[in-house]
């Protein structure tokens, strides 16, 4: 299989990340992003996601999917955050 990557700018605004499976998800921004379903909130409520610090990077995701993304609205800045997605990895 071969490596595949992405980048996509995540701001205060929700962005769907495709994840394929056995993907990686890489904050390589300066903020914080927050993760979770359609809804997700970027905060501790109970729609809030799960943080993904700078330079944190979860995965692998065994069967991939969508996840959203969004950045907390203290840290609106241009661009907010750059998530990378890298996959083909076995």
């Amino acid at each position: 299989m071969a490596v595949a990557q992405t980048v996509v700018a995540v701001s205060t605004t929700r962005v769907a990340l495709t994840v394929p499976a056995n993907g990686w998800v890489k904050n390589n921004g300066g903020v914080p992003v927050f993760l979770g379903s359609s809804t997700v909130t970027a905060d501790s409520s109970a729609t809030g996601g799960l943080l993904l610090s700078v330079g944190e990077r979860i995965g692998p995701f065994v069967t991939g999917g969508t996840l959203n993304a969004i950045v907390a609205a203290e840290y609106d800045e241009s661009p907010t955050a750059q998530v990378a997605i890298l996959s083909g990895l076995a």
